[in-house]
């Protein structure tokens, strides 16, 4: 890959991470659609950065956060 298609790179999906109940899921921004489940929502940051995913908005705690607000 040249480094002008580096520069011209255009993420393929906007979505958001999110809770849902217990789990955390990755939604397509403007379908509304449930892409991917699970527990750990570093994971799901993960996998959308290896898919080129432009996470949009990012409503899941870090584990930091939440134990900061359980305190």
């Amino acid at each position: 890959m040249s480094l002008a298609a580096i520069d011209d790179f255009v993420p393929r999906r906007n979505v958001s991470v999110r809770r849902d109940g217990e789990d955390f899921v990755v939604v397509f921004e403007v379908e509304d659609i449930v892409a991917f489940r699970s527990k750990d929502a570093n994971a799901l940051r993960k996998i959308c950065r290896w898919l080129h995913y432009a996470i949009t908005y990012d409503h899941a705690l870090t584990e930091a956060e939440e134990k900061a607000l359980a305190a």
